[in-house]
């Protein structure tokens, strides 16, 4: 089951904008802080809108037309990308079904930029009992693996910025499996496990910034 995983006033405490996005009846809509709404997409296909840190662009996710009107779970999803005024929107990743699963690239799930705005990380399917992070260069539209993981967040601030808290599913070498988050590079290197519930990774989360030494992404 896809886990997300909220940062909270962690996040939004530190973020450089104020605007909130909101998810209704399949559009996307924009909330500034003045309370004021404005709806971006007009669809009713759209999901998972998530916002640059800088304010300026949003990533969502939208279904595409079925192919076969008659079969409901006929509707694949594609990455988009617009301004947060609504304007210059365009598909960022199609699927690509591959039975590779580091390569595959379906069921598109919550999208996240990283702190520069030049990546989106993403999940998509690919094992029975994980999926898989990839990134996609908004420059070029380059995608490429980054770990297996079930949930994304980026690291906003402190020592780790920019790096990435993925939930895992892993097997013990003793036998049975483990669920837990890990902190990854922006790379996909595993640097170490927080803990198994939301509340280590607030913890993880607040014990970084205290220590306000700020590394680059690799």
């Amino acid at each position: 089951m896809f886990k997300i995983l909220a940062l909270g006033l962690l996040w939004l405490s530190i973020q450089a904008n104020a605007a909130q996005l909101i998810e209704k009846q399949g559009n996307v809509f924009i909330q500034a802080d003045t309370g004021q709404v404005q709806q971006l997409t007009h669809l009713g296909q759209d999901s998972q809108p998530a916002l640059s840190f800088d304010g300026k662009r949003i990533v969502f996710v939208r279904k595409q037309a079925r192919s076969n009107p008659l079969i409901a779970e006929d509707q694949p999803n594609e990455l988009w990308v617009m301004d947060a005024t609504g304007g210059n929107a365009r598909v960022l990743l199609s699927p690509h079904e591959d039975e590779d699963p580091y390569k595959n690239l379906t069921d598109f799930n919550h999208p996240l930029f990283s702190l520069d705005g030049a990546v989106v990380y993403f999940n998509c399917a690919a094992w029975v009992t994980s999926g898989a992070i990839h990134r996609v260069e908004l420059s070029t539209q380059q995608t490429n693996f980054v770990t297996d993981g079930d949930s994304l967040d980026v690291v906003p601030a402190g020592k780790y910025q920019g790096y990435l808290i993925v939930y895992k599913h892993k097997y013990r070498k003793s036998g049975g499996a483990n669920d837990a988050y890990w902190l990854v590079s922006p790379l996909g290197k595993e640097i170490r496990r927080i803990g198994t519930e939301e509340k280590h990774v607030t913890a993880f989360i607040r014990n970084s910034l205290s220590k306000g030494f700020v590394k680059r992404e690799k």
